[in-house]
Order: C-alpha cells, then structure tokens, then sequence
C-alpha cells in the first residue's frame, strides 16, 4: 500500500474546505437570489406548465379522435369516447388551474417599482392571451 506525504493530506483536505466553502457560497447567492425574484416569476412558470400540459393533452385528444373515426368492427369505439372525455376534463382543469394562478398570484403587490409592477401587468396580459388563443383553439377542434 502506497503511503501518503503529509502534503497530500494538507492538499486534500485544503481542497475539501474549499468545496465547502463554494458550496456554502452558492447556497447564500441562490437564497438571495430567490429573496430578489418577485413572486410572479413563479407564476409564470407554473401557467407554463399548465399551458404545456394543455397542448400535449390536445395532441392526445386529437390523435384519440382519429382513431374513433377508424371503421373498427370491434367495441373499441366505446372506450374511445370514455377516454375523450377524460381528456377533455383534464385539459378543462388544466386552464382552470392556469386561469386561477394568473389570478391570484399575478395581482400580489409585490412588485417595488412602477417598472416591476407594469412588467408583471405585461406578462399577465401576455399569459392571458395566450391561454386565450389556446382556450379558442380547443374548442375548435
């Protein structure tokens, strides 16, 4: 077994601090980051979940609806229309849920400035209207 100089002990064990030192660093930036992001941000992502969530959901819906429209001489037809139902509650949800987050956490004062407070009313608008577009969409289809 291969033994080891003190200097390779100091070394590593110099090294080990350091990492936890960064480490200890990028937890305090990220906590203070978090404490600098207005509330909103999160809403963002969460309506862009619920809005990703949606399409996918209607892909479904549609390649579902191709299917039953497929001449079949089995039972198939039945299950087809239970499972597009489901899907159409779930995408129902889904733009509730969004239409909810963009309501009550999109009119928080959180914003410090006039600046903050008109980009959050943008990105609300924004969101609104995509959901909007979406909403016009689904039922199209």
């Amino acid at each position: 077994m291969a033994s080891h100089s003190p200097d390779v002990h100091h070394e590593a064990n110099s090294l080990m601090r350091n990492a936890e030192m960064r480490s200890d660093i990028d937890l305090e930036a990220a906590a203070a980051l978090a404490q600098d992001t207005p509330l909103w941000v999160d809403a963002v992502t969460d309506v862009n979940i619920h809005v990703a969530r949606v399409k996918d959901l209607m892909d479904k819906l549609t390649k579902i609806r191709t299917k039953r429209l497929m001449v079949r001489f089995d039972d198939s037809e039945t299950d087809h229309e239970r499972e597009i139902e489901s899907i159409t509650a779930d995408i129902t949800a889904e733009f509730r849920k969004a239409e909810d987050i963009l309501k009550r956490k999109m009119n928080g004062k959180d914003g410090v400035t006039d600046a903050d407070a008109k980009t959050r009313q943008n990105v609300q608008r924004a969101l609104a209207t995509q959901l909007q577009t979406l909403s016009g969409e689904f039922r199209k289809a």
